[in-house]
């Protein structure tokens, strides 16, 4: 009796692997975090690590936009708005870096198709992705 159990267990075990090969695999290509930064970002809230937290519309509305040749353009949506500043970045594993700039290196913390959330050790940054205009 025993040997019948452990026959049918085995046989189960051996049909169970079989119907499920392949499908650990996501069938989806997986979207590297880089791909997902590509478009326009719209600044939510900065929090500041002492517990402050600054609104995106009081500073000036900002929208960034990234691009897949690797170039930020920020853009204030106020009136008058100045122009809109362009900057290279990098993307490195979990990390967004500026280089030849004043910016630190931000640690992604967070992405989503629609929110990211960027750290450093002073603030984090809360950015949503923009709606199509």
């Amino acid at each position: 009796m025993r040997k019948i159990i452990v026959g049918i267990v085995a046989i189960s075990f051996l049909f169970a692997c079989n119907n499920t090969k392949g499908t650990s695999k996501n069938s989806q290509e997986v979207i590297s975090k880089a791909e997902i930064l590509v478009g326009e970002w719209q600044m939510m809230a900065i929090r500041f690590k002492d517990g402050r937290v600054m609104m995106g519309d009081l500073m000036g509305n900002p929208y960034y936009e990234y691009t897949k040749g690797g170039i930020r353009v920020k853009t204030l949506r106020t009136t008058p708005a100045p122009p809109p500043d362009s900057t290279k970045y990098v993307v490195k594993g979990d990390s967004l870096f500026y280089p030849g700039t004043k910016y630190p290196a931000m640690k992604i913390e967070q992405v989503t198709m629609d929110t990211i959330i960027l750290e450093n050790d002073k603030l984090t940054w809360h950015l949503a992705r923009a709606d199509s205009e």
